[in-house]
């Protein structure tokens, strides 16, 4: 790490927490002293959620009143004497603007100005990357950018916005290492769900034939019988024996774990990625908040990721897998959790049994009774201001969203 940047860092309580997170643990300094308003309940959430991830060894809190905000020249003056109380006046800091309220981050440029030696950075969401300017005695000089890349969970993630896993585990978490990755499962077999991915994606008769199995109870019984068959025929039979007839039900499981072994194998098969976590059916509650039965034992889920991706620059990606209906209030719900957990580095995505091209006969009106509700789901997830993907584009937006690097779509960084 540059020996230019000090060792105490300077940052101002936000509700992103994220970018907190990610300066301090790509800058490593030996203490964090951390700006926040005493008299706001949604300060000490926030300030709560840095501390349940970072715990106290480093963090200083430095409360500030609401009141000595209002005005710039005596919030610098505050800023000073709370660093001289908590003896940090004399030491070199590295201020942390990213994410701070707008007055924060006015006294912290000019206090930096004012101070030889202190350091200055701001992370870049868009080009994951931190920015940092260092003042000398004859100017302002820029410090070579860092490339933002962190060891982070999503459980960590989560805790940072006050919420909490809803189950022990998820149905299958998946921690790339350099070395390789690492797998958690309970019931996931990822070649054998890839072979059925892409079958699924080559034949269109099969995709019609498994959103049928959607359908009412009286023919549901069917639609599980013939496909029970179809995966012995096409030697699958570990995708029946790991969900079981009794879990079921319907496609949707399936097309959860089919779709996270693609993902899973265009990932580990890139020569160069970012992705730290993935998860495959992962609750999240509200840390405070429980069910009223069971002796208050239970946790009170407020959303379900059927696939949620975790990058080492702290980008958020959650996939809804539909084959059916989706409500408005359930895509407001994934947009409120991806975006509370992620910032502005979430991103919450519809994802469908179709292919662009079905999707776009979708909105010309081609309405089989199988597909009208996918249709609507597609609808719902627009006026939440979800992504929409079809089966056919995983690849190449995951290639775009994640800056994947292969030899066949190397670019120059």
């Amino acid at each position: 790490m540059n020996n230019d940047i000090p060792k105490t860092q300077i940052c101002f309580s936000t509700e992103n927490q994220m970018v907190n997170l990610i300066l301090i643990r790509m800058l490593k300094p030996q203490q964090v002293g951390y700006f926040t308003i005493t008299n706001s309940s949604k300060n000490d959430k926030w300030d709560n959620n840095l501390v349940n991830v970072l715990g106290n060894e480093i963090l200083i809190n430095i409360p500030v009143s609401d009141q000595d905000v209002l005005n710039i020249e005596k919030l610098k003056e505050i800023m000073l004497n709370k660093l001289a109380e908590k003896n940090l006046i004399d030491k070199q800091l590295l201020w942390n603007i990213t994410g701070g309220q707008r007055y924060f981050v006015v006294a912290a440029y000019d206090l930096f100005r004012d101070r030889v030696g202190d350091v200055i950075c701001y992370l870049e969401g868009n080009k994951n990357e931190i920015t940092l300017l260092r003042n000398e005695e004859d100017g302002i000089r820029k410090l070579p950018n860092i490339t933002s890349d962190i060891d982070i969970t999503i459980e960590e993630a989560v805790k940072l916005m006050g919420f909490k896993e809803g189950k022990a585990e998820p149905d299958c978490l998946i921690k790339f290492k350099k070395e390789a990755p690492e797998f958690r499962i309970k019931k996931f077999d990822p070649e054998n769900y890839l072979t059925f991915f892409e079958k699924f994606l080559g034949e269109e008769g099969l995709r019609k034939f498994c959103l049928q199995m959607n359908r009412t109870n009286d023919k549901k019984d069917k639609y599980l019988d013939e496909f029970k068959k179809l995966i012995k025929e096409n030697s699958l039979d570990n995708i029946w024996e790991l969900l079981g007839a009794n879990k079921f039900g319907s496609f949707g499981k399936v097309f959860e774990f089919m779709v996270g072994a693609k993902i899973f194998d265009i990932i580990s098969s890139t020569q160069k990625h970012n992705i730290s976590e993935i998860a495959i059916s992962r609750e999240v509650t509200f840390a405070d908040k429980k069910n009223s039965d069971e002796n208050n034992t239970k946790f009170y889920s407020i959303d379900e990721f059927d696939i949620a991706i975790l990058t080492r620059n702290g980008k958020f990606i959650v996939f809804e897998c539909k084959t059916g209906n989706m409500a408005g209030d359930v895509a407001k719900s994934h947009r409120y959790s991806t975006y509370a957990i992620g910032g502005v580095y979430g991103l919450p995505v519809l994802l469908v049994p179709l292919t662009r091209t079905e999707i776009t006969d979708l909105n010309e009106s081609r309405a089989e009774d199988d597909i009208k509700n996918l249709k609507r789901a597609i609808n719902a997830a627009k006026r939440a201001q979800l992504e929409d993907w079809s089966i056919d584009e995983i690849e190449s937006n995951l290639i775009q969203k994640f800056n994947l690097i292969n030899e066949e779509n190397k670019t120059e960084k």
